[in-house]
């Protein structure tokens, strides 16, 4: 089940791209995989949340754990790890959408229904897993593909998509995280399907 809020997007100017540059929050090491469990390093776990929000919302719960747990040099999960996390978050500054079963975190001012841009990674070693890109963002890939195109079938515009966002290749996942993307898109009046299957712009 696909669960978002209701979008009222203004399109950008057509002749305007809304592609822009990924750029991630420079992790630091803030100590041990030991010192993590410690009282201390509650404070510096929360602040850290909130810089990484700050630079790359929308982020997935996912993403952001795993980026926190990188500063202790925590490679792994385990209950009490995700209890201090699941704490911590609480005090964070933030909004958050429910997408594919997944949390986003976005930063407390930014409006997911007016977010206008998708992110594009620059470099191989940063780049983004699918289900690491809200479908906000992937549906302005969406938007941008069909002011190129006009119409396209869903399979073409599912593949444009995703070439957009710097997949050459789909999969099961980047098929199933697009396409839920452009249901988005539907259910909000963005895109609509003609009689012959073919998606455009509203």
């Amino acid at each position: 089940v696909v669960k978002f809020e209701k979008l009222d997007m203004t399109s950008p100017e057509n002749s305007v791209s809304r592609k822009r540059s990924y750029q991630p929050f420079g992790i630091k090491p803030l100590g041990t995989s030991e010192s993590f469990y410690e009282s201390y390093s509650r404070n510096k776990i929360r602040n850290l949340m909130k810089s990484i929000i700050e630079t790359e919302a929308p982020i997935s719960r996912k993403s952001l754990f795993k980026k926190v747990l990188s500063a202790w040099g925590i490679t792994r999960s385990g209950n009490k790890v995700e209890s201090i996390l699941d704490n911590a978050i609480t005090f964070v500054d933030k909004s958050e959408t429910y997408e594919n079963g997944s949390i986003f975190y976005w930063k407390k001012n930014q409006n997911p229904s007016e977010y206008s841009v998708y992110r594009v990674d620059d470099q191989s070693e940063v780049k983004r897993s699918i289900d690491d890109i809200s479908s906000y963002e992937i549906l302005n890939a969406s938007i941008e593909v069909l002011n190129e195109q006009i119409s396209l079938s869903t399979d073409d515009l599912v593949k444009e998509s995703a070439k957009k966002l710097g997949f050459s290749r789909t999969g099961t996942l980047i098929d199933t995280t697009v396409r839920n993307a452009v249901l988005l898109g539907q259910q909000n009046n963005i895109l609509k399907i003609s009689n012959d299957n073919k998606v455009s712009l509203c």
